[in-house]
């Protein structure tokens, strides 16, 4: 028993508590002041993964690649003065993707879960570019070597964290955050979106963009062992929402099951949208009159778990799950997930279900397409068959 502290400590000193494993990870640093396109290796630490992502600095007086303003929109940097962009999606050429990469501190270590964050923003209405798309997906992927994207090979169509739905607010920076376990000692993080175009669903950004792609800025990208570290978002509610409004979630980390509450002063009815890490739907909680509802956690995998609550006075409020599932045999939880989720033989798969009841998404139930709803003339949500499932709603903006 003497061991244990001495073990404990070894492994603080191990992970380096305390600390960000990005270098530069809010792109503060520089070699030289960016000053044109392509000249993301003038940031500190970091160099292109793919085409030819950008650098954005309020140091460029010219303002072609200045912040706020520049020539693929205007953005304030979520943090100082710098920040980084790249295309998320084209129309041509297929799987058109500008990704960043960095190598870490130190590797990670196999085994030992890391807190993830970053921001992410938009951009229209440059004075040059002007884009039409929004896409979601964008998020991280840890490599052993440098990654580098041809822009020919295959996507890989995973990330460790990804934004799960399109940003469509320019105006403010969406925090997007998770954990995870590495099974290998990943040394170098790459950013963007690694889903392929067949996964990703275009929404319109800008009716009057002329520019035919999706593009985002970067910032605060962060790597820890310490959550204080990083921009982890626990219940943060949209900048349009009542003052102090939020959605609580108790217990989180949850076992078992958890209750999910949230203010009367929202309005009724709420829709509750539960996503997986890589942005696949995997409840849906529809025509919720009052403001609670109870989730059995039993039927989530271990993982981080994105909740969006919508209301009609256009209310969204995002928070992130933390289950912790009692152990189940894949056939015990089969059956038991799909307990009163749904009734194919009434024809009521992918429609929607009466208050307090669910369904999952998982790879065992398809769920037919059905349209995108919108309130305050945005996209809210998009249920697609589960094993296609693009990255879909759930950010929260700061």
């Amino acid at each position: 028993m003497r061991l244990l502290p001495a073990l404990f400590l070894l492994l603080l000193a191990r992970t380096g508590s305390g600390q960000n494993l990005v270098v530069n990870g809010d792109f503060e640093q520089f070699n030289t002041c960016p000053n044109f396109w392509n000249q993301l290796h003038q940031a500190t630490g970091w160099s292109s993964a793919g085409l030819s992502p950008d650098y954005f600095n309020s140091c460029d007086t010219t303002a072609f690649v200045g912040a706020p303003e520049n020539v693929v929109g205007y953005q304030h940097a979520a943090s100082g003065f710098g920040y980084a962009g790249g295309y998320t999606w084209c129309e041509f050429p297929p799987n058109r993707r500008e990704l960043l990469r960095t190598e870490l501190t130190t590797p990670l270590l196999p085994g030992v879960p890391v807190y993830l964050s970053m921001k992410v923003a938009a951009a229209t209405d440059g004075f040059l570019e002007n884009m039409h798309w929004t896409v979601a997906g964008v998020g991280m992927r840890f490599t052993m070597a440098p990654l580098w994207y041809d822009q020919m090979s295959p996507l890989p169509d995973q990330a460790v964290l990804s934004m799960p739905t399109a940003p469509t607010d320019t105006s403010i920076w969406y925090v997007v955050s998770g954990t995870y376990t590495p099974d290998s000692a990943y040394a170098h993080l790459a950013v963007g979106n690694f889903f392929s175009d067949s996964l990703v669903t275009p929404v319109v950004l800008n009716p009057a963009g002329t520019h035919p792609c999706a593009y985002v800025y970067i910032d605060d990208v962060c790597v820890s062992y310490d959550p204080d570290d990083c921009d982890m978002v626990s219940s943060l509610a949209d900048l349009s929402s009542d003052s102090g409004a939020g959605l609580s979630i108790i217990p989180n980390p949850a076992w078992g099951s958890c209750s999910i509450t949230w203010p009367s002063s929202l309005g009724y009815p709420a829709h509750l949208v539960i996503h997986d890490a890589t942005g696949r739907c995997i409840s849906v909680f529809e025509q919720l009159d009052r403001g609670e509802v109870l989730i059995d956690t039993d039927c989530f995998l271990p993982g981080p778990y994105h909740l969006l609550l919508e209301t009609p006075a256009g209310h969204r409020l995002s928070v992130m799950l933390f289950p912790t599932p009692k152990p189940s045999s894949h056939e015990s939880l089969v059956t038991r997930c799909n307990l009163g989720f749904a009734n194919p033989a009434a024809g009521t798969v992918g429609h929607p279900l009466p208050m307090e009841h669910w369904r999952c998404g998982r790879v065992w139930q398809r769920l037919q397409t059905r349209p995108s709803k919108r309130m305050n003339g945005g996209t809210i949500f998009t249920q697609t068959d589960s094993t296609h499932t693009p990255p879909g709603p759930t950010q929260a903006p700061t």
